[in-house]
Order: C-alpha cells, then sequence, then structure tokens
C-alpha cells in the first residue's frame, strides 16, 4: 500500500508540473489513482483533465511508489493522439528538469497513421482505442503472431487513461473497453474521464468496474468558470459567408472558428468565405482529417500557437473552418464560434474550444443549416470524418452524419434557452449537463437495455475472440 501523501506536496508536485496549484478535485484524483483505486472523473472542458491525468505516473516515478512504470493513454481519435502526445511531451520535459527519474521517459505515439511503438515499449504510450483493445485480445494490428502475447502483457502491467470515453461507440468499442477494465481490476489501475456523459451513464459505468465517481463541483468550479464567459445562440437562419464576415466586422473579432459536420460543407464554406474576402482582411485556415498527416500536424502546430491562450491582437482576424476533428484534443480558443447543429455532447465538446480560458468572453451560434454557393446535395459515406466511422447507416438522414432525432431534441433545448431569461448569462458546466441528460439520457437508457439484452451474445464473441488468440499463440 502506498503511503499517504498530504495534499499539500501534491499541490506543490502538481504546480511545478504545470506551472499552476491544483484544484481539490485535480488533488483528489491523483490521490485515488496513486492508492490504485479506479476512477471516473468528470470534468468541463478545460479544466486540466490531461494534466490531471499525467500527474500520478510522473509522481510515481519520482517518488518511488509502488506504482506501474508505464502509462497507456487512450483515445478514440488519431488527431486526439497526437495532439495530447504533444502536450505529454512538453510536461515530461519540463519535469525532467526540475526532478531526478531513474531513466530517462519515452514518449510514443501508436496508430494506424503513426505506429511508432508497435510492441508498447514506451514509458508513456498514445494510442487509439482500436490499438488497445486487439492487443489485449492478443490479436495486435502492429505485431505478428509470435509477438502478440507481449502488448497484451503491457495493458496488465500499466496505469490505463481512457479519454474522452463519450466518443466510443457504445455498442462496439465501449463494451469491450468495459470488459478490459473489469478483467484488468486489481491489477492495471484507470482513469476513465469525459466532460459530456449523462449522469446515469456515468454512474453505471463506475458500478461495472466498481471503481469510484469524481466530478468538478464547488469552489473548483466557481474558479474554472467564474472568469470566463460562455453564451449560447440558436439561429434560423442558414450561415453564410456574408454572415461571418459581418459578425467580424460589427463585433471587431480577432479570433473565429466555424465548425461543419461533414468535409465538403468546409470546404464550400472555406471557398465562400476566401470569395467573400476582397480585401485580404482574413487570415483563413481550412483543417479536416483528409490533409495528409504532416500538413494537418504543420496546421495544428500553428492554431496552437495563433488560437492559444492569452494570443496577440495585432489587428487582424485569424479564422478556423473545420469539422468534428477539433472538438478533442486541441488546446485553442475563440471569441465567437459558428457551429452546425450536431448532438448536445458533440456540440458542448466543439464550445469547449470558444472561450477555454480565464478571462475570456465568447459566443456560439448554433445553426440548422450552412447556404453555401457550391456543395454538392448528396454527399458521399467518405465525406464523414473518422468520428463517425462507427455511425449505422440508418442514421444519416438529415444533420449529416448525425442521428435526426436527437439534433432536433438538441435544438429544441437551444430554442428554449433562446426564449429565455437566461440567454444573456453566461453557460456554465451545470447547465451544460442539464442539458446533457435532457438531450441523452433517453437515448443512454436504450443503448444500455440493448446491450444487456445482447450480453449473452457478446460474451459468447468475446471469449471466442480470446480462445483464438491463445490457440494461435500456442501454435506459434
Amino acid at each position: 500500500m502506498n503511503v499517504f501523501y498530504p495534499n499539500a506536496d501534491i499541490d506543490r508536485l502538481f504546480r511545478s508540473l504545470t506551472g499552476f496549484g491544483a484544484r481539490q478535485f485535480q488533488i483528489e484524483t491523483i490521490q485515488k489513482i496513486l492508492h490504485r483505486r479506479d476512477v471516473l472523473l468528470r470534468a468541463p472542458t478545460g479544466a486540466g483533465k490531461t494534466e490531471t491525468a499525467i500527474a500520478p505516473f510522473l509522481f510515481a516515478q519520482t517518488l518511488n511508489l509502488d506504482f506501474p512504470n508505464k502509462l497507456i493513454y487512450i483515445v478514440p481519435l488519431r488527431t486526439l493522439a497526437n495532439s495530447i502526445r504533444q502536450r505529454t511531451a512538453t510536461l515530461v520535459q519540463n519535469w525532467s528538469k526540475l526532478y531526478r527519474l531513474n531513466r530517462h521517459l519515452t514518449v510514443t505515439l501508436q496508430t494506424g497513421e503513426n505506429p511508432e511503438d508497435p510492441r508498447f515499449e514506451g514509458d508513456i504510450i498514445f494510442c487509439t482505442i482500436d490499438q488497445v483493445l486487439s492487443s489485449f485480445l492478443n490479436i495486435p494490428y502492429s505485431v505478428g503472431r509470435g509477438s502478440a502475447n507481449v502488448n497484451s502483457g503491457a495493458i496488465f502491467a500499466s496505469y490505463l487513461v481512457f479519454d474522452e470515453l463519450h466518443l466510443l461507440d457504445p455498442d462496439r468499442s465501449f463494451s469491450t473497453a468495459i470488459e478490459v477494465l473489469q478483467q484488468v481490476k486489481g491489477i492495471s489501475p484507470c482513469l476513465l474521464m469525459t466532460a459530456t456523459l449523462t449522469e446515469a451513464f456515468a454512474n453505471l459505468i463506475v458500478g461495472k468496474i466498481n471503481g469510484e465517481f469524481s466530478q468538478v463541483a464547488g469552489a473548483d468550479l466557481a474558479e474554472i468558470e467564474g472568469k470566463r464567459c460562455r453564451m449560447f445562440r440558436a439561429v434560423s437562419n442558414p450561415l453564410t459567408a456574408s454572415i461571418i464576415i459581418n459578425d467580424i466586422q460589427q463585433n471587431s473579432r480577432r479570433r473565429a472558428i466555424v465548425i461543419c459536420n461533414t468535409v465538403a460543407q468546409s470546404q464550400g464554406i472555406f471557398q465562400d468565405l476566401k470569395a467573400a474576402d476582397l480585401n485580404g482582411d482574413l487570415e483563413i485556415t481550412l483543417l479536416h482529417s483528409r490533409f495528409l498527416p504532416e500538413d494537418r500536424a504543420r496546421k495544428e502546430t500553428y492554431l496552437q500557437a495563433t488560437f492559444a491562450e492569452n494570443w496577440l491582437d495585432d489587428g487582424k482576424c485569424r479564422v478556423l473552418i473545420a469539422t468534428q476533428v477539433i472538438e478533442v484534443g486541441l488546446n485553442i480558443t475563440c471569441e465567437v464560434m459558428h457551429s452546425h447543429l450536431c448532438p448536445m455532447n458533440s456540440l458542448l465538446q466543439r464550445a469547449g474550444r470558444c472561450a477555454r480560458f480565464s478571462g475570456e468572453i465568447g459566443e456560439i451560434l448554433v445553426y440548422r443549416s450552412f447556404q453555401l454557393s457550391q456543395l454538392e446535395s448528396e454527399l458521399e459515406t467518405s465525406d464523414f470524418e473518422e468520428s463517425e466511422a462507427e455511425t449505422t447507416p440508418q442514421k444519416r438522414q438529415n444533420f449529416l452524419p448525425y442521428d435526426r432525432e436527437i439534433c432536433e431534441l438538441t435544438w429544441q433545448v437551444l430554442e428554449e434557452h433562446l426564449q429565455s431569461e437566461r440567454v444573456d448569462r453566461p453557460v456554465g458546466f451545470r447547465t451544460e449537463s442539464e442539458w446533457i441528460d435532457r438531450v441523452h439520457a433517453a437515448e443512454d437508457a436504450l443503448q444500455a437495455k440493448r446491450r444487456e439484452n445482447d450480453r449473452a451474445e457478446f460474451d459468447r464473441k468475446f471469449n471466442a475472440a480470446v480462445f483464438r488468440a491463445i490457440v494461435a499463440l500456442l501454435m506459434t
């Protein structure tokens, strides 16, 4: 059993790591993880969840605690893995300058796009959910059958972090991930993190993994939200390039983000905005998943500098036009966000890139439709981003690629807010949580019921996969 470390010591170490003091929810979460208690953390976007996840591993290394010597940080999207990997490498570098470590810590990336660490040999490994689940089942994508058990063993010997849990497919990767967590219970400590799960769904997960539920409240929440202001408005008129330009001119905007549901929409609004910017007053950037990896990495580096906290006002407005790829991971901010209507959990993730930091004021404008000068009426399946790869075809109706009913429920909540006396007040985490529950609670309950009904079939397939993997290992 690890010795107890006073909260003041955790705060001191956290301040050394990040440059700012730890909030109470961060101290409590770090203490629980260091004592090998599994935790589900629900906190607002921009609250410091990534730093909270990395801290226990670095603290344990420095203090020589009884704790796994490897951290596997699992994310649902490739773009998220790359972004957080870069941030973590900087944290590790800064930490190693302040504290003596037993060895140099290697931060690696293992995705289909960047297979740097196929055998999970790094100290801190960032990977996608498919890499971990296939490795756990002894059928890793990255190595041959003869080495398959190496990756599986690494999972059992690691501290596991599952980030942005809400993005996992509820019928497939989510069920398998929960099974993995149940299998490693008592062996590998785990931290699950989200900003947009419903209360009921979060409690369901905690019950399944026999873990603890932590969320931001009280003084922590007041501190996070008290110095920033984020407002929402539903807009019935279609979004056009002229609306974006008029908003920039009328409000002297310097940072604006436009988020589209499809690649084609992002390309269309990009072309329209370029054509409408007759005087070249705007610096416009387009980002979606179809760019080559090196081009996307270059763009992300530029964005995280240009749309960063305390960005420099040189009198020129920067506009980012993007798709769902920026919903998570990118630590950027803006003064105004124009978003196509999407499910509430996705919308609030997008909103986390507006007025993200202390002292900022931002406005999120949500549109039912876009009006573009050039856009094919029928979008191909390939137009969807990777976050929608597992979405069932029958759900691709209006508001592509999202479920129409969920989007309509989201719109209903936003319209009610628009007509209420609270429309000009900041929307905080408590209100966001209420919105999430109103829109997604019924859907979550139906999905949970479906998973329960399909449990026997899931167990059969899971056990069969494990058996096939064992047979394959014995035959090598």
